[in-house]
C-alpha cells in the first residue's frame, strides 16, 4: 500500500470525516473490480483504497497514522532515524499480529467441546510446549510400573506352566504311578549298591518317608547317606544333620515327586 492514504483517497490532509468519506466512494467507484475487468492494477488500487479508508476513517487510526506522517517528515533529513523508525514500526506490527493470533486461538479453545480438550500425556496441557525433561520423566516412571508388571506375569505363567506339567504326571492311575513308583525305586537301589552317590542320596531319602511304596526305615535311610557322605557328596552331609531318627521327612508329592526323585539322571 502507499504510504500517503490522503492521496489514495484524493483528499486534503485536513479534509473533514464527510470529506472522506465521500472522496473514499468517488475512488471506490473509479477503480472497483466490476468497472475495471481484466484489469489487475485496478483490483490492487482499490483494495489499497479500501485499506486507507479503513485506517483515516476511524478518528483513533487516523490521528496515529498523522503523527507518523509528522514525525517521518521530521526525520526525512536523517536517514538512520527514518531506518530505525520504520523497524520499530514493523516490529510493532508483527507483535500486534502474534497477539491477535494467540487471542484467536483462545477465543477458538474456548469454542470447542470438552472432549477436543483433553490433556496430553496427563499431566501435560493441550497446547503447552513438552520439554525433553518432561518426556524422559514421562517414560522413566512408565517403565517403572511397567517392568515389575511385565515379572510379575512371568512368573505367574511359570508357576501355571509347572502346575500343568505336575497336573499331566498325576493323570496316571494310581496302579500305574506305584508300579512306575517301585521300579523306579528298585533301579534306585541297584545303582546304590553300585557305588553311586547321587542315587544313595536319594535312595536314603525315600527309605527315610517311606515313599514309593516301600517301607519307612530311618536307620537304613542313615546308613546310606553315610555312604555318601564318606564319598563326599555335601547333600548326604547335609541330610545327617538335618533328618534324625526322630525328625520329620522331608515333604515329597508322593505321585509325581517321588517318582521324579526316584529316576536315574
Amino acid at each position: 500500500m502507499r504510504d500517503d492514504l490522503y492521496q489514495l483517497l484524493d483528499a486534503h490532509p485536513t479534509a473533514t470525516q464527510e470529506e472522506l468519506k465521500a472522496a473514499y466512494r468517488r475512488q471506490a467507484k473509479k477503480y472497483h473490480p466490476d468497472h475495471n475487468a481484466g484489469n489487475p492494477a485496478a483490483e490492487e488500487r482499490f483494495k489499497d483504497i479500501v485499506e486507507a479508508y479503513r485506517i483515516l476513517g476511524d478518528p483513533a487510526e487516523r490521528e496515529l497514522y498523522d503523527a507518523e506522517c509528522e514525525r517521518d517528515r521530521r526525520y526525512a533529513g536523517a536517514p538512520e532515524l527514518a531506518a530505525m523508525r520504520r523497524h520499530i514500526r514493523v516490529s510493532a506490527r508483527h507483535g500486534r499480529e502474534r497477539r491477535e493470533k494467540r487471542g484467536s486461538n483462545r477465543r477458538r479453545d474456548d469454542r470447542e467441546p470438552s472432549y477436543a480438550r483433553r490433556p496430553r500425556l496427563f499431566f501435560i496441557g493441550r497446547n503447552r510446549k513438552v520439554s525433553l525433561w518432561h518426556l524422559l520423566a514421562f517414560y522413566a516412571v512408565a517403565l517403572a510400573l511397567f517392568i515389575p508388571a511385565v515379572t510379575k506375569s512371568c512368573r505367574v505363567a511359570e508357576r501355571e506352566l509347572a502346575r500343568a506339567d505336575s497336573t499331566a504326571e498325576c493323570s496316571l492311575a494310581p496302579e500305574e504311578i506305584k508300579a512306575r513308583a517301585l521300579d523306579a525305586v528298585a533301579e534306585l537301589r541297584r545303582r546304590a549298591e553300585q557305588g553311586d552317590t547321587e542315587a544313595q542320596v536319594k535312595l536314603g531319602l525315600v527309605l527315610y518317608a517311606g515313599l514309593g511304596g516301600v517301607d519307612a526305615d530311618r536307620a537304613a535311610a542313615r546308613e546310606w547317606w553315610r555312604k555318601a557322605a564318606e564319598s563326599g557328596h555335601p547333600k548326604a552331609v547335609e541330610y545327617l544333620q538335618k533328618y534324625t531318627s526322630t525328625a520329620p521327612p522331608p515333604e515329597y508329592d508322593p505321585h509325581a515327586e517321588v517318582i521324579r526323585a526316584a529316576q536315574p539322571e
